[in-house]
């Protein structure tokens, strides 16, 4: 594994620009937020996304767990808050807080080690009715397929291999972990893709339909092999918990 590289980077590393409009998985993430709503957003970066959430949204509160994206957050005017996720601090700056219609959690449960424990404490802070919005990396990816059978496992700054990563995930695995800690998911679809070559194929006059029309079939038939990130939209389970499963806590009744 190459050396960490400074947490004071990862601001940089993760900033989107805006200035178009939203795109790809956050154009969908926003989507499926309702206007006027009470927003929890785990994994805020600098504040980016979080800019359209609170154009839209009644309430939104942002965390990271990264200082220097706290601090851009802050220059920006968001209230962001510094919270270690994979800790139980959460706990000690939400509790009198009021219950979230959404929380959004856009990949950041893979940079856990422990993720399902943070799901678990989140009922504590959704009704019934509350939406939880997941977006994450997919490691059965046909590129990581190639790089396996090459005998590669490199890490680099963001994507896949971002080498902040403690877990990793395919579509079953990504569903396992959400069912298991206690939600229902409504939506599970790709939240972006890429065929192999791609964009090199799309330079090619005449190919750019070709893949237009190709990759809708290439989703549906094989979303384990060019899915990059899945996002999913979950609720509460109500029949949640299972005698068998262990809690960190005892969530509330409506459960």
């Amino acid at each position: 594994m190459p050396p960490m590289r400074s947490m004071m980077t990862r601001a940089n590393i993760y900033h989107q620009d805006f200035s178009a409009g939203l795109s790809g998985k956050y154009r969908s993430v926003y989507d499926l937020v309702p206007c006027n709503s009470r927003v929890l957003e785990l994994g805020c970066s600098t504040g980016y996304f979080t800019d359209y959430l609170i154009k839209k949204c009644a309430t939104v509160i942002a965390v990271d767990c990264d200082s220097s994206s706290i601090k851009a957050c802050q220059d920006r005017g968001i209230p962001a808050l510094l919270i270690d996720l994979s800790s139980d601090n959460i706990d000690n700056y939400l509790t009198n807080k009021t219950l979230f219609d959404v929380v959004i959690a856009m990949d950041v449960l893979e940079h856990l080690s422990n993720p399902k424990n943070l799901l678990i404490r989140l009922h504590k802070y959704m009704t019934s009715s509350s939406r939880l919005i997941v977006t994450g990396p997919n490691v059965a990816y046909w590129h990581m397929r190639w790089e396996l059978l090459c005998g590669r496992w490199n890490y680099t700054e963001a994507g896949i291999m971002d080498e902040t990563h403690l877990r990793w995930f395919t579509r079953a695995t990504w569903r396992k972990l959400l069912e298991e800690s206690g939600f229902v998911i409504m939506v599970d679809r790709i939240a972006d893709s890429l065929l192999p070559k791609e964009y090199q194929i799309r330079t090619v006059p005449g190919l750019r339909v070709i893949v237009d029309k190709l990759k809708p079939f290439c989703e549906k038939m094989l979303p384990n092999l060019i899915a990059m990130i899945f996002l999913f939209c979950c609720q509460p389970n109500r029949k949640w918990p299972l005698k068998n499963e262990s809690l960190v806590y005892d969530p509330n009744p409506h459960l």
